[in-house]
């Protein structure tokens, strides 16, 4: 099923869940299973971004970390020549040590302030740990 109430399809992408479960985890997370980008589309692959301060500290707060690394993402695409930011954006990894309740709420949180309506391929990821001890790294494309 094609999903067509999302800002990012105006550039050309498009995006797809299977009429399963799977569009029922798609609508609740805000997320694709499938992208389609277009032709001639300009490819931007990030490194790992957290939610370090101009400092370069990381908060204690999880929610704090959380809304920093999509701000600092941002940044990274402006910088790189992504004008609209987090609207071009289609596929994202995110990795914490833990993906608890405190941890999706904040992502989902950063997702629609940054986002809005667009659903790109996302995989979250449980891991040991992570640079600085942070609550989060996400790269992206």
């Amino acid at each position: 099923m094609e999903y067509k109430q999302n800002t990012f399809r105006s550039s050309g992408f498009r995006s797809f869940n299977p009429n399963s479960g799977f569009a029922n985890v798609g609508n609740e997370l805000g997320l694709s299973q499938a992208i389609i980008i277009p032709p001639n589309a300009s490819l931007v692959v990030t490194s790992g971004q957290c939610g370090f301060k101009n400092d370069l500290s990381l908060p204690v707060d999880v929610r704090e970390q959380v809304m920093l690394a999509w701000e600092n993402a941002d940044k990274t695409l402006k910088a790189a020549g992504v004008v609209e930011g987090w609207k071009n954006v289609y596929q994202i990894a995110s990795f914490a040590p833990s993906l608890n309740d405190e941890w999706v709420d904040a992502m989902m949180e950063a997702k629609a302030k940054w986002m809005g309506d667009n659903r790109p391929a996302w995989t979250g990821v449980a891991v040991a740990g992570l640079y600085n001890n942070a609550a989060v790294e996400m790269t992206f494309r």
